[in-house]
C-alpha cells in the first residue's frame, strides 16, 4: 500500500497530474453544457474525453506502482471467463438499457430498484468466477464497449457508469475481503459498493439531483436496494452454475 501511496504521491507531482485536473474541468463543463440545447453526439464526446483523462492519470499511475504486473496473474482459463463475460454482459446490459428506458418512463426514477441488478450483477460474476485483480473493473468497462456497439440508447456515458460499478465488487472481493472470502456477504458488500458508487454520477448525468430532499433519500435506499438484490441474484446464480461444473479457480498446490 505505501509504494502504491508513493507512486500516487510522484504522479501528483508530475505533468500528469495535468490529465486528472482536465478529467475534473472537462467533467465539470460538460455537466453544465448538458443541462444546455448542445447536440447529444457532443455531449458524449465530452464525456468519452473525460473518461479518457481519467483512465490516463490511473494508468500513468500504475506504471509507476508497477501496478500493472497484476495482468501476470491472469491464466487463459481466467481470460476465456472475461471474455464471455464481456460479451454476454455487454449485449444484455445493452438490451437491458433499452428496457430501462421504457420502464423509467413509467415509474421514473423509482424503478431504480428493478433496472440497477440487470446491470451490476456482472461484475459480481467476474470477481467470484475470475478472482483476479481488477477483473470486476475489467469485465465492466470492455463490456461497456460491446454494450455501446450493441445499442445501448445511453452512448459513451456509460463506459463511465461500468467503470464505477465494477470498480465497487472489486473494492470488496480484492481489497477488503482480499480473495480469501467468496460467500453472500461478501457479495452484499460488493453490490452496495457498486451501487454507491454508480449513484453519484447517475445523479448528476440523469438529473436527479433536482428531486426533492426526501424523494432523493427513498431514491438512495432504493439504490442500496437494487445493490442488496444483485447480490442475492449474483450469488444465487453463481451457486447454480458450480453445481452444473462451472467452477471457480483452485488455489495452486506445490509439492
Amino acid at each position: 500500500m505505501n509504494t502504491w501511496l508513493s507512486a500516487l504521491g510522484r504522479t501528483l507531482q508530475s505533468k500528469k497530474v495535468w490529465y486528472l485536473v482536465g478529467a475534473v474541468l472537462l467533467g465539470v463543463a460538460t455537466f453544465l453544457l448538458g443541462t444546455t440545447t448542445l447536440p447529444a453526439i457532443f455531449v458524449a464526446l465530452l464525456w468519452g474525453g473525460t473518461f479518457f483523462l481519467v483512465m490516463s492519470f490511473v494508468f500513468a499511475w500504475a506504471r509507476n506502482a508497477n501496478a500493472a504486473s497484476f495482468l501476470q496473474a491472469y491464466t487463459t482459463r481466467d481470460i476465456v471467463y472475461m471474455g464471455m463475460l464481456i460479451a454476454l454482459g455487454g449485449v444484455f446490459k445493452a438490451y437491458w438499457g433499452q428496457a430501462r428506458m421504457m420502464i423509467e418512463a413509467v415509474f421514473g426514477p423509482y424503478a431504480v430498484f428493478v433496472i440497477s441488478p440487470g446491470f451490476y450483477i456482472w461484475a459480481i460474476f467476474a470477481c467470484h468466477l475470475v478472482r483476479r485483480p481488477f477483473s470486476g473493473t475489467i469485465s465492466m468497462v470492455l463490456g461497456g464497449v460491446v454494450e455501446i456497439l450493441a445499442g445501448n440508447p445511453f452512448g459513451i456515458p456509460v463506459l463511465m457508469f461500468n467503470f464505477w460499478e465494477g470498480f465497487g465488487p472489486d473494492v470488496s472481493y480484492n481489497f477488503i475481503f482480499k480473495n480469501k472470502r467468496y460467500d453472500i456477504w461478501v457479495a452484499f458488500v460488493g453490490g452496495t459498493l457498486s451501487a454507491l458508487f454508480g449513484l453519484w454520477y447517475g445523479w448528476l448525468y440523469f438529473g436527479f439531483s433536482q428531486l426533492p430532499f426526501w424523494a432523493f433519500v427513498v431514491y438512495v435506499l432504493e439504490v442500496i436496494a437494487g445493490g442488496l438484490i444483485s447480490a442475492v441474484l449474483g450469488y444465487g446464480i453463481l451457486r447454480v452454475l458450480e453445481a452444473v461444473g462451472v467452477k471457480p479457480p483452485k488455489p495452486a498446490v506445490v509439492h
